[in-house]
């Protein structure tokens, strides 16, 4: 079963997950977050590299496009820093 979407102004733009696969604990994971703003609501999210590892870590077939996705925009955000 999908895990509960979050309601509200900005609920319907992501859904929360329960477990991540590939990541250290909560606290440390946490700790390296960055805070958002979603119109108006801040929020806390894992950078791009960290969401590409658990995705690589899960293995999953159904995250090959998005793992895709999330390196030709990490190496767009490189190509553009260098």
């Amino acid at each position: 079963m999908p895990p509960p979407r979050l309601g509200g102004a900005i609920g319907d733009r992501f859904d929360v997950v329960g477990t991540l696969s590939g990541v250290t604990d909560f606290e440390a994971e946490f700790a390296g977050a960055v805070e958002e703003d979603l119109d108006g609501v801040k929020v806390r999210v894992l950078p791009l590299e960290r969401i590409l590892h658990s995705k690589r870590a899960a293995a999953r077939a159904k995250d090959e496009p998005g793992i895709h996705q999330i390196e030709l925009v990490l190496a767009v955000r490189r190509k553009l820093d260098s």
